[in-house]
């Protein structure tokens, strides 16, 4: 509250209008601490555009003892607060909680700050009192020793009030936690440690077995294929994939990104097998074979034996016989019907023509 805004509280006597009160709390809200003129009637002048600041909730006069009327406390329920750009409203239950929790919070850090500095002032007394032990000559006592471990483990960043009521056994209670504590971190740290050791030591194996693996894979997809590096950087095999359809396209380049030995080896042997049948080339004719067709001629010369008259033309047998063949051949083809002969028959047609 403002200077101002006490004075105008002051001069009327305590109590002020639900108007009032309005124009008190906007000006809180917009930050209004500039010493602001009084006007006539003890209400503190704001800023504030008269057109754009809300109606206050209507309020009954209420009869002082001594007879005057005064203002009846308006409804939290029903106040608003003017925002700041002037337009919007706040309503006042908002604001009052926002102030509720920070007088909580407020309160909060105020005890901790007195439980900080109560500590603070239990364990300077207890070192006190150790020094003027020391400073007599006489042993320190268990509470001594424990307090000195205590003001140790603080400055080192312990939580003060890990020590309860800083009495004999508060600290020895305190200094078991800490301890206690100081076990599990450590536990944690040599897992960590041995954990990354043993990631240390396992890194080149792993690798090993890694790159064993990939060997394996490689050597059994080159011994079926030889050429596959030649077909996999080829652009039939590129155009062999995208002819495919589209799901069987996916499927064929996740086999060459990532699939198994199997799968890389079956999908070269389907590329080839549809590049064969499309490729394969038209039979060509044999090449000439004489002697093959000498043996042709031979077998177009040969009459069959007649089994009657009837099967001889003109009912009389013709001129058929081997050596007869024979005399109606030339050149090549006599001889090559001669390799065909017989001893015998190679003799005998011989001594026939001379």
């Amino acid at each position: 509250m403002t200077t101002s805004q006490q004075d105008s509280l002051d001069s009327a006597g305590g109590e002020l209008s639900a108007g009032q009160l309005t124009q008190m709390l906007n000006a809180g809200l917009h930050g209004d601490t500039s010493a602001a003129s009084e006007e006539p009637g003890g209400a503190p002048a704001t800023a504030t555009d008269p057109a754009n600041t809300p109606a206050a909730p209507a309020v009954e006069a209420v009869a002082k003892p001594g007879g005057d009327a005064a203002p009846a406390e308006p409804d939290p329920a029903n106040a608003v607060v003017l925002a700041k750009d002037g337009k919007h409203t706040i309503p006042y239950e908002k604001l009052e909680q926002a102030r509720q929790g920070e007088q909580r919070w407020k309160s909060e850090a105020e005890r901790e700050t007195a439980r900080a500095a109560a500590a603070e002032a239990a364990l300077a007394e207890l070192q006190a009192q150790a020094g003027q032990r020391a400073a007599d000559g006489k042993a320190p006592t268990e509470t001594d020793k424990l307090a000195a471990q205590a003001g140790a483990a603080i400055e080192a960043g312990a939580d003060p009030e890990l020590f309860g009521d800083y009495s004999e056994e508060g600290l020895r209670a305190g200094m078991l936690k800490l301890h206690a504590a100081s076990r599990e971190q450590l536990k944690a740290e040599l897992k960590a440690e041995l954990q990354a050791e043993v990631e240390r030591e396992l890194a080149p194996l792993r690798q090993h077995r890694q790159a064993s693996a990939e060997e394996v894979h490689s050597k059994a997809i080159y011994a079926a294929h030889p050429d596959v590096d030649s077909i996999a950087q080829s652009a039939e095999f590129d155009a062999w994939l995208k002819a495919m359809p589209s799901y069987a396209q996916s499927a064929a380049r996740g086999v060459l990104d990532g699939g198994t030995t199997e799968q890389v080896i079956e999908l070269f042997k389907d590329y080839k097998a549809a590049t064969a049948a499309s490729a394969a080339p038209a039979p060509k004719d044999p090449p000439n074979d004489p002697a093959k067709a000498a043996k042709e001629k031979l077998a177009a010369l040969e009459v069959p034996v007649p089994n009657s008259l009837s099967d001889i033309p003109g009912g009389r047998p013709g001129g058929g016989t081997l050596f007869e063949r024979l005399d109606s051949l030339q050149g090549a083809d006599l001889f090559n019907a001669m390799n065909d002969l017989t001893e015998e028959q190679r003799e005998g047609f011989l001594n026939r023509k001379t």
